[in-house]
């Protein structure tokens, strides 16, 4: 079983779950996100809308829905992530793996409702609830 899932790998598994939700796409999700790493934009200002503080000050890029709800933006390559990046800007992309993102989520301290994976591209969102359910199911089987 590979140990970290590569971003191609990421990427195929979304598509399938999104063309064809069912019990084999989905314990395949279950079990691929655990080991999926992401590229986050870390900003390195004062906080402004688009932006979540976590404890340790750090102010990671979000998406915001219609709804008014925060999701951490996420992307499956380095350069996806980099090609958000702002010139002039103080930031930096930071990689992360699926529990540092659930954790951070689910920290209730945090408005954060989930994350979106590639928003350019992709745009598939995971909430707090389907985080939570990938979380306790890979704690015990991944």
């Amino acid at each position: 079983m590979e140990k970290d899932m590569t971003a191609q790998s990421l990427v195929a598994l979304l598509d399938q779950y999104k063309a064809d939700r069912n019990p084999l796409t989905t314990l395949a999700l279950m079990t691929g996100m655990p080991k999926a790493t992401f590229y986050l934009i870390e900003e390195l200002h004062n906080g402004t809308p688009n932006q979540t503080a976590t404890k340790r000050s750090q102010y990671w890029r979000t998406f915001q829905t219609k709804e008014g709800k925060q999701y951490l933006q996420t992307f499956t390559s380095l350069d996806k992530a980099s090609a958000q990046l702002s010139e002039g800007a103080d930031e930096n992309v930071q990689r992360l793996n699926f529990n540092q993102i659930a954790l951070m989520v689910m920290n209730d301290a945090n408005a954060i409702e989930g994350y979106v994976v590639d928003p350019e591209h992709s745009n598939a969102k995971f909430n707090r609830n389907i985080i939570e359910k990938i979380w306790r199911y890979a704690m015990n089987h991944v």
